[in-house]
């Protein structure tokens, strides 16, 4: 145990304060935590959220940014990658690990409005990068829809994200029947006043079963993310508990309930 929690120490020093770094000087939001705020050609910004959170059964890592290379086209490159870490087993083995690369064009629904949005997936790629019988891979073109607006004072980021998947390897071809062929995403924010200001609450649900759709038989995923006294600096503190199938690739088709606790940068 004593060796494991010195692992996950010199990890997240040597992983996370380049990071911290890197997230720092890119363009935040005035308020709250919303990662798709903030664009600036040229310039890595938060695209999904990032953090480290330890629980039951493991613990989860997830880096994700995004970077529009030419400014007068809203073309994104994006990249996010999630960690399964057993840090708490012998060798400490990174249970799995999902590269998701992803290409998509931006329109700005009445001209270029940070509100509304359509997200054109040209082509997002997911694998696992192992091998046998433990590989899966797949490919996906989206269509997102993206809104916000206000409920009283609390802001509500919504999202509905669409796809046709395609490309599957030999191992993966189930995989719709798990992950599904839609996601949504919720956040609310500023629903707590005072010093927790900045606290969001993002509800994430995708579809799965034989027609791929039913929620029932997909996903749920709550995240707490909360910042206190409204400071500019990172980390923050997240909650999150999941529940259903296709939390990470390997284990797509196992149902299982976890919950972690740890930072969000």
């Amino acid at each position: 145990m004593k060796r494991s929690f010195s692992a996950f120490c010199a990890f997240f020093l040597f992983a996370f304060c380049p990071l911290f770094l890197l997230v720092s000087i890119a363009p935040t939001p005035a308020f709250a935590y919303r990662d798709e705020i903030g664009d600036r050609p040229n310039v890595l910004t938060r695209y999904r959220p990032i953090y480290i959170i330890a629980g039951h059964p493991d613990t989860k890592i997830q880096l994700s940014f995004k970077m529009q290379p030419i400014e007068s086209t809203p073309l994104y490159v994006g990249y996010t990658q999630q960690m399964m870490w057993e840090f708490r087993k012998p060798s400490d083995p990174m249970r799995d690990i999902n590269y998701a690369p992803e290409i998509f064009y931006r329109w700005r629904m009445g001209g270029n409005s940070p509100t509304e949005w359509l997200d054109f997936g040209l082509m997002e790629h997911e694998s696992n990068g192992q091998a046998g019988w433990n590989t899966r891979s797949w490919d996906r073109s989206y269509l997102r829809y993206f809104r916000r607006f206000a409920l009283g004072p609390v802001l509500v980021d919504a999202s509905l994200r669409a796809w046709v998947p395609y490309g599957y390897d030999e191992m993966s071809d189930q995989l719709p029947r798990y992950d599904g062929i839609y996601e949504g995403v919720v956040t609310f924010s500023h629903f707590v006043g005072g010093f927790m200001r900045d606290t969001d609450l993002t509800v994430r649900f995708w579809g799965g079963g034989p027609h791929y759709i039913d929620p029932g038989l997909g996903g749920q995923e709550a995240t707490l993310r909360l910042r206190f006294g409204g400071q500019k600096f990172l980390p923050s503190l997240v909650a999150q508990v999941f529940n259903g199938y296709g939390e990470n690739l390997l284990d797509a088709d196992h149902r299982h309930f976890s919950w972690r606790v740890g930072l969000g940068f």
